[in-house]
C-alpha cells in the first residue's frame, strides 16, 4: 500500500510513499525514515508482511471467499519465507 499523504496513517507507523521511499508518521505528517539501503529493504519487507497479514484478517472477519483467502495466505507465506531467508543469510553466514 502506497501513501501520498499522512491521512489514515497512525502516528509512528511506517509506510511506503508514492515515490517508493519509506516514511514514518511523526507529529501528524509523514517524514522520511532516513534508513540505510539495508534497513530500507528490511522495513519494506516487514511492511509487506504487515499489510498482507492485515488483509488476511480482513477477509476472515468479513467472510471473504475461500479463493481470496487462499491467495492472500499464499502471498503472506511467500513474503514471510523470503524475509526470513534474507535475514538468516545476513545474520548467520558461516565461514
Amino acid at each position: 500500500m502506497r501513501f501520498q499523504s499522512g491521512q489514515g496513517v497512525d502516528e509512528g507507523r511506517h509506510v511506503i510513499g508514492e515515490d517508493g521511499l519509506v516514511y514514518v508518521k511523526q507529529g501528524g505528517s509523514l517524514q522520511t525514515a532516513n534508513l540505510t539501503k539495508a534497513e530500507e529493504a528490511r522495513v519494506k519487507a516487514m511492511i509487506a508482511i504487515r499489510d498482507i497479514s492485515k488483509a488476511v484478517v480482513d477477509v476472515q472477519v468479513n467472510n471473504g471467499s475461500d479463493e481470496e483467502l487462499e491467495k492472500l495466505q499464499a502471498d503472506l507465506n511467500k513474503n514471510y519465507r523470503e524475509f526470513v531467508q534474507s535475514q538468516w543469510s545476513v545474520k548467520y553466514t558461516y565461514k
